[in-house]
């Protein structure tokens, strides 16, 4: 773990992982608070080292921190120190592989290598953004005994997008071929507004080809929120279009689609995008940034909505109550889906009555 500045979060982040670690190794980059004191606090009888280092950029201090690391225990878990991590009894018992992708909880479902071997020597890449570069020979699979929560309370978060762009640029400027820092160029560009140049570097992402298809996918469906957002319905239509053929696995393109084409009260246009959605597996193999809401209760609710006003009520029930089966959706959905089944009830109860007849 890397640290600056993190004294309002720390200890909650060490209180989630202490039953679990045997051994721990935390480098300090510059605190100016009391965080080290309150990492010696919760880690108290817990063996470990706390090093002190100069800030250079996040991929040069995290494999500095992991190569400390090295041989310490069987496996490293890497955090920081807003996240918490969640585990099930016995979780370690199962690992064997060298490394595994873990999976970060909430709306946007994504993973990241944050368990890896303790005996193989690993390097991160990229001063912001960075990732774990592996040999040809690494075993490694999902895993999901263990997830982690990305609070984003750190100590150092404010001014962040503004900070992670200048590092990009800085980046882009030695090597404006890296297909991960364009991407990552126009993520950080679109979180800061300025929308333009955030579509220039991804079409530039996808233009230049190759890397992992996951970021060109992304790409495409920014450009076509984006696109949605800023121009006329029918350029972002398009749009939405050109990224689910990139990757039909993927639905949020779709979502968009039906969302949109309901809001236009294009009911029967939106059901049929829709219908074959709804039994469209959960893609689980994918990685970066799947809008997960979207299939769970996103989906169903809006032909939900359609199938009402179309009159639909049998199929608008079905559709609500693949939102009440769930575990997993927020109370407003399972509210939502509640109101929308109960309105389908009633209005077909309605078209089922029968007038009475005068019979003579």
């Amino acid at each position: 773990m890397i640290v600056k500045n993190e004294s309002a979060v720390i200890e909650r982040c060490l209180a989630s992982i202490r039953e679990v670690i045997d051994y721990w190794v935390i480098c300090d980059t510059g605190s100016t608070d009391d965080t080290p004191e309150r990492i010696h606090k919760a880690l108290e009888g817990v063996p470990g080292e706390l090093h002190r280092r100069p800030w250079v950029d996040f991929g040069t201090n995290r494999t500095e921190a992991i190569t400390l690391a090295r041989n310490k225990a069987d496996y490293i878990l890497v955090l920081d120190g807003d996240m918490t991590a969640s585990y099930g009894k016995g979780f370690k018992r199962a690992l064997s592989l060298d490394s595994y992708l873990i999976r970060f909880t909430g709306d946007l479902d994504y993973r990241q290598r944050l368990i890896l071997s303790g005996r193989r020597t690993y390097r991160y890449v990229g001063a912001v953004h960075e990732y774990v570069e592996t040999a040809a020979d690494e075993r490694f699979e999902l895993l999901d005994t263990l997830t982690v929560t990305h609070h984003g309370d750190c100590g150092v978060s404010s001014g962040k997008p503004q900070r992670y762009l200048e590092m990009l640029m800085a980046s882009f400027a030695k090597d404006s071929k890296n297909s991960r820092t364009v991407f990552y160029l126009a993520q950080t560009l679109r979180d800061l507004g300025r929308v333009d140049e955030a579509l220039e570097y991804y079409e530039k992402r996808v233009s230049m080809g190759g890397g992992w298809e996951e970021e060109i996918f992304y790409s495409l469906y920014q450009i076509a929120v984006l696109v949605d957002r800023h121009n006329d319905w029918g350029t972002g239509f398009q749009a939405y279009v050109r990224a689910w053929e990139y990757r039909p696995s993927r639905l949020e393109p779709v979502y968009h689609i039906v969302h949109r084409l309901r809001r236009r009260r294009e009911f029967h246009t939106a059901i049929v995008f829709a219908h074959p959605a709804l039994s469209q597996p959960y893609p689980s193999n994918d990685v970066l940034f799947v809008h997960r809401w979207m299939y769970t209760y996103g989906m169903p609710l809006e032909y939900a909505y359609c199938c009402v006003e179309l009159g639909l009520y049998e199929q608008a029930i079905t559709a609500c109550d693949i939102v009440r089966a769930r575990s997993d959706v927020p109370e407003r959905a399972l509210a939502e889906a509640n109101r929308l089944r109960a309105r389908a009830m009633a209005e077909d109860s309605g078209s089922r009555a029968k007038p009475r007849q005068n019979w003579t």
